[in-house]
């Protein structure tokens, strides 16, 4: 008896597997699967590429034209991220503009002399960190830009070859 549920509970396991990567063959692949010369080297993604055919090429398509757009977006990403910096500067200026009407009645007070000049140091201090944190988010966009310009080339072939494969399987 005990031979016979064990048996079950392997065919069942079995069989969830073998079911799970059949309606898996059916989902849209996750990005760009196809490697620069139009192959597609997971055999996940094959087995997904012979059962969806022109559905599956229309999305490596879309993936590539997304792609080959990639660096007018992290532009605009770029000075979205920007702009806000402006509006929160803004709208922090008034609470900045505040603090520093109370630090200057603290600091007037006869003694605080030394913490006036730690203050001075805090701040420069800081401005030292935001130069540093923006020249370091500089080089980050900068950097992805530079890639996503390299790849391009490469990328413009890669369409091509999806489009020729997509006609090929329209037919």
């Amino acid at each position: 008896m005990s031979w016979y549920l064990y048996a079950g509970f392997i065919v069942s396991i079995y069989g969830f597997a073998y079911i799970s990567d059949w309606i898996e063959s059916y989902k849209e692949p996750s990005g760009l699967v196809v490697n620069v010369n139009g192959e597609i080297p997971d055999k996940k993604n094959q087995l997904k590429a012979l059962r969806q055919g022109a559905r599956f090429w229309e999305h490596q398509l879309l993936e590539v034209e997304k792609e080959i757009k990639r660096p007018e977006s992290l532009i605009s990403l770029r000075d979205e991220k920007i702009l806000w910096k402006i509006k929160i500067n803004e709208m922090t200026g008034e609470m900045r503009k505040d603090q520093e009407k109370m630090y200057e009645k603290i600091y007037k007070t006869p003694g605080m002399e030394k913490f006036e000049l730690s203050r001075n140091m805090e701040l420069e201090a800081k401005k030292f960190v935001l130069l540093a944190e923006e020249a370091r988010e500089n080089a980050y966009w900068e950097m992805a830009y530079e890639a996503s310009l390299k790849r391009k080339p490469e990328l413009l072939k890669l369409k091509e070859i999806i489009q020729n494969k997509l006609t090929k399987v329209d037919r």
